[in-house]
């Protein structure tokens, strides 16, 4: 009796890099959004910040970042 090796090792490797991008941008989208659920709603100032917030994923790094171009939005965070 033969004893028959199938290596699946490319097939879960390639599953565990898609299930981890998906984690990836739903935690950046989720993580922008309530970022901007959290700028205060007073003035053009805030407004503006709201609507500048971004997250970008990284898919060679497995690395998502958010932030904000304008630097007055890090005032805002620190208070």
């Amino acid at each position: 009796m033969a004893v028959e090796f199938h290596d699946y090792s490319f097939e879960v490797i390639d599953a565990l890099e898609d299930t981890a991008l998906q984690f990836l941008y739903e935690a950046a989208g989720e993580l922008e959004a309530q970022t901007k659920r959290n700028v205060p709603s007073r003035g053009n100032w805030f407004t503006e910040q709201k609507n500048a917030w971004r997250y970008e994923v990284d898919e060679g790094e497995l690395v998502a970042t958010v932030g904000n171009p304008q630097e007055r939005s890090l005032w805002t965070e620190f208070g």
